[in-house]
């Protein structure tokens, strides 16, 4: 085979998913920023149309309210039962609600539902107007005066009735209230007292109000609920969707992000497209080197670059292999998890270069204790593991473990330094049988944690491991001892 076609494969194998990852990457951007825009108008569109209803029932709420300041009032108690005035009516209970609030209507009727005062458009008219919204104000007036008289809730307490209803065709408020004294009390039987009606249309005028002041962009009445794309709708009584609905265009800040964000998206792409090509190229250019550096970096692979120790790749693929092998009448074999002590406060105290220089000094005589077919390896920083392969005994491993601690116990001359380490180890063997990796790992851990609370420089065997030939407790390795192996 040529020697350019595995290296034009490489490339191609190399640069392919580059090309399927950026391409995945505009898609993906696209519909996201698609998918976003329209999530954001549906939620603000959620928002805005809850926010405005909101805001309306309390705009027709705030018709009772207002209509409440001159009604629950002793001094129009009095000057409706006393010698009526006219113009005290316009300029109390009237016009002036006309020119404040603006209820285009207004009627006072007394205890027997005859009108006492009417007001149409800002001025008083002729009480007899009233026969001609008779019909629709009539029937809310008696439930109000039923409502007030019965004997349980709400009985007196009920200040006014409030409907939503058509007139002329158009919706409108209607807020029905008994004249009260300033504390809410009648002068007679509750249910009999003089009544005032106010009425506000809901026409352009209150939609433009709304408008104005909760930012509506043309809102608008209609008889049905059909809207165009960009609008929301509501109905303006919920229990009778008859009355009509009020519509608006509602705000879109994803679809206006969006938009804006199209040129940047743009020159993200061409930007992205030209990154791409450049990883691409690089790409090219490394794989004419792989195939030469392949034995190199497999080798690399597979060792600490600091201590020449195997590595953990190394470590936890032998350890694999010898669990696969592990089973009835197999030999036995043990795991040693080790952790240097005050490794910290070297490196803290002397700098990272003397750490590196004390780690490969620390490989070196670990390496020269264990056995010719133990694998020891660098786990990483300050931790390193033994896998022994075959086990003859517990008392065997006893004494490595000891013979370890001495080792690593006798000061380091690093740079010209003397350097003071000790070291924890946690120590697991096999169970006789099928043996998982994990099992063994985790019991070496346990083993090596149980160590470190147990005062460090010394080696423990996992709770439980142990047989009679082995301490049940950590083994922390007496001073004595040391100088003895040492010496």
């Amino acid at each position: 085979m040529p020697m350019g076609q595995p290296r034009w494969r490489l490339k191609l194998i190399l640069s392919l998913p580059v090309v399927l990852v950026l391409g995945a990457a505009a898609v993906l951007a696209f519909f996201v920023a698609h998918w976003s825009a329209i999530q954001s108008d549906a939620y603000s569109r959620a928002q805005e149309v809850h926010f405005v209803r909101a805001q309306f029932e309390r705009r027709i709420a705030s018709v009772t309210d207002n209509q409440q300041t001159v009604t629950i009032w002793t001094e129009a108690q009095r000057m409706i039962a006393g010698p009526r005035d006219p113009e005290w009516f316009d300029r109390n209970l009237g016009v002036w609600l006309y020119q404040t609030y603006e209820f285009e209507r207004v009627f006072l009727l007394d205890a027997a539902d005859k009108p006492i005062y009417v007001m149409v458009g800002g001025r008083s008219v002729d009480p007899a107007i009233y026969a001609q919204s008779q019909a629709i104000v009539a029937p809310l007036i008696a439930e109000l005066r039923r409502l007030r008289r019965g004997p349980l809730h709400p009985g007196p307490t009920l200040r006014y009735l409030r409907r939503l209803v058509s007139i002329d065709g158009r919706p409108a408020i209607i807020s029905i209230s008994p004249i009260l004294d300033s504390q809410g009390n009648t002068s007679g039987q509750a249910g009999d007292e003089p009544v005032h009606i106010a009425i506000r249309s809901i026409d352009d005028h209150f939609l433009a109000e709304m408008g104005r002041d909760f930012f509506l962009s043309t809102p608008r009445f209609s008889r049905m609920n059909a809207v165009s794309e960009g609008e929301a709708v509501f109905p303006i009584d919920r229990s009778n969707p008859g009355l009509g609905y009020i519509i608006w265009r509602v705000q879109r800040p994803g679809a206006e992000t969006l938009k804006g964000l199209w040129p940047t998206l743009a020159v993200s792409g061409v930007l992205i497209t030209l990154l791409g090509l450049y990883v691409i190229m690089l790409i090219c250019r490394a794989a004419d080197r792989v195939i030469d550096t392949r034995e190199r970096l497999d080798q690399l692979a597979r060792h600490d670059a600091l201590t020449g120790l195997a590595n953990r790749f190394a470590f936890e693929a032998a350890l694999a292999a010898r669990c696969a092998e592990a089973g009835p009448g197999t030999p036995r074999f043990a795991l040693l998890y080790l952790d240097l002590d005050r490794f910290k406060e070297v490196n803290d105290l002397f700098g990272h270069p003397t750490g590196d220089e004390l780690l490969c000094a620390v490989a070196r005589r670990i390496e020269r204790e264990v056995g010719t077919s133990d694998v020891v390896a660098r786990l990483g920083g300050d931790e390193f593991g033994i896998l022994v392969p075959k086990v003859g005994s517990k008392v065997h491993l006893d004494s490595l473990c000891r013979r370890i601690v001495a080792a690593l116990a006798t000061p380091f001359d690093i740079s010209n330094q003397r350097v003071d380490v000790g070291v924890s180890i946690g120590l697991a063997l096999s169970e006789g049988t099928v043996e998982r990796a994990e099992s063994i790992v985790r019991r070496a851990d346990k083993a090596l944690y149980r160590q470190k609370r147990a005062g460090r420089n010394g080696y423990s065997w996992e709770a439980g491991e142990t047989g009679d030939d082995v301490p049940a407790e950590p083994s922390i390795a007496a001073s004595d001892t040391i100088r003895a192996l040492v010496a």
